[in-house]
């Protein structure tokens, strides 16, 4: 049996919280690892059709050239002694066909159009859908916020005021040890419930951190 005058005491726990004050843009996904491989894949695909569309353009080339020579030569029945001056000079032109066909070209140039657009409907997707996952994250992230003050402005004062009033009375005789130990356990399950809290808004900052890499 406990004596009325040695009262149980129990230490409050406490455990850091995060913070999160970033605030929800459509910008703010611009370096979530997904969206940046997708961006990648986009240029990728641009670039292909580019490089595409080069292969199958005409090609004009210019040159130009110049020759000396050097020694005894005969010319017209005359030897003649060239010093290895410039003599002749001259300019080539060129031009290049395509190897495929214009109807075989016209399928290539619509698959690789159809590339790019497949990718950025894709990257267009995966925004959309991040940027909604990021809002529930953030809604789930202000509700254990909320608790937690909460917990804090008013749960907690409520239940160590339980706790002094039942010492008291317990300590005075007015209430039994059984009385006593429900105030305590109200404080325990209040204590329990903040931690919890806590560790549940941790959770969602720590998520929300990773959704826009930081």
């Amino acid at each position: 049996m406990i004596s009325p005058n040695a009262a149980l005491t129990l230490e409050e726990s406490s455990l850091p919280s995060l913070d999160f004050s970033e605030l929800i843009e459509s910008n703010v996904l611009q370096k979530n690892p997904y969206l940046i491989y997708s961006m990648q894949k986009i240029t990728l695909a641009e670039a292909e059709q580019k490089l595409l569309m080069q292969k199958q353009s005409l090609i004009f080339s210019v040159g130009y050239f110049i020759q000396s020579i050097a020694g005894v030569q005969d010319v017209d029945g005359s030897l003649i002694n060239y010093n290895n001056s410039p003599r002749f000079q001259g300019v080539q032109l060129g031009i290049s066909f395509p190897v495929f066909g214009r109807s075989g070209n016209k399928a290539r140039n619509d698959a690789a159009k159809t590339q790019v657009l497949m990718q950025q409907k894709e990257q267009e997707y995966l925004q959309s859908h991040l940027q909604s996952e990021l809002q529930q994250y953030t809604n789930e992230y202000n509700f254990w916020k909320n608790k937690v003050a909460f917990y804090q402005n008013t749960a907690l004062p409520n239940a160590k005021s339980i706790v002094t009033n039942a010492t008291r009375a317990y300590q005075s005789g007015d209430i039994g040890y059984v009385e006593y130990a429900q105030a305590l356990q109200t404080n325990l399950d209040t204590q329990k419930g903040y931690l919890e809290a806590i560790n549940s808004m941790n959770q969602m900052v720590i998520t929300i951190q990773f959704s826009i890499n930081q």
